[in-house]
């Protein structure tokens, strides 16, 4: 009678330590699965920020070009102003010129 009660008691022990290493192997898998969940998540944000910066980066390109382009028409517009200012005097002296022969 002993002996049943001690080689129950043992396979109780036995089946709770199989329980436990069930358990142990299951949490284990879940862990693994929660970090590659967070992985996949820290990937995700990586390239959303990397796509933010490269909008905002675009973006800048963008309005220096533009600036460069508007200082560039600015330029040439003085430019001309300043030629045809030079033509308009040129041919002021011409007619100065005419009219005093």
């Amino acid at each position: 009678m002993l002996v049943a009660l001690s080689q129950k008691a043992l396979d109780l022990m036995i089946m709770r330590t199989r329980h436990l290493q069930i358990s142990t192997v299951v949490c284990g898998l879940f862990a693994w699965i929660n970090f590659l969940f967070a992985f996949i998540n820290m990937l995700y944000v990586a390239i959303s920020i990397h796509r933010v910066l490269r909008a905002i980066h675009a973006k800048i390109v963008i309005a220096d070009e533009e600036t460069k382009s508007r200082k560039m028409s600015q330029n040439i517009q003085s430019a001309m102003k300043i030629n045809m200012q030079k033509q308009k005097k040129d041919l002021q002296q011409l007619f100065k010129d005419l009219k005093s022969q």
